[in-house]
């Protein structure tokens, strides 16, 4: 199945694991994902560098296909999850709760893909002005970090879709399958799904 998103993270499926803490802080569901055909995701915010290090080994050992690397920017230590992650090539980023601008750079140098997750209006015409490669547009379903005012997934998705005409797009969260078809439909975006797996 082909789509925008498809073709950009070089996956077979638009569905994406989400970055779960501890569900997917290691290495076991990212390969099983990638594998499969989608994107699966390792959930860098409530590791330590040294299990950083060693999921990312196990993962590259694990599959040949793409992954992603979930880290909040905003998190002690993050600079140095991102310079792991750019040390293991790391095909792409969901990153949260900081500017992604200063990263992107470098990160482009190595080809590795940079989606930023928003759950605002706002936030997602930042990450977008700074020049994300995507967005991962959520709402208050999401478990990481939902927006305050309640709004969900599908409706703050095709709202930053409608608004947000640039090389950027979004990826719902959703709890159930229904939301596949629904995105697909509405802005060709894959879901992003945490509760699923």
């Amino acid at each position: 199945m082909k789509t925008r998103i498809t073709q950009m993270l070089n996956i077979e499926y638009p569905i994406i694991q989400a970055g779960m803490s501890w569900a997917s802080s290691s290495a076991a569901l990212p390969i099983a994902v990638s594998n499969a055909g989608g994107l699966g995701m390792i959930a860098a915010g409530p590791m330590y560098e040294q299990d950083f290090r060693k999921v990312l080994q196990a993962v590259r050992a694990g599959t040949d296909k793409p992954f992603a690397v979930n880290i909040p920017l905003y998190r002690p230590g993050a600079q140095a999850f991102l310079d792991m992650a750019y040390e293991f090539r790391v095909p792409v980023i969901f990153a949260s709760q900081g500017g992604p601008k200063a990263h992107l750079a470098r990160f482009r140098e190595i080809g590795t893909r940079w989606v930023h997750v928003v759950s605002t209006l706002e936030h997602a015409g930042k990450a977008a002005a700074a020049g994300v490669d995507a967005l991962a547009v959520v709402g208050a379903e999401a478990g990481g970090h939902p927006p305050a005012n309640e709004v969900s997934s599908l409706v703050i998705v095709r709202k930053a879709a409608r608004i947000l005409r640039c090389r950027s797009w979004a990826a719902a969260v959703s709890p159930t399958a229904m939301a596949l078809p629904l995105c697909l439909h509405w802005v060709q975006m894959p879901c992003n799904w945490g509760p699923a797996f």
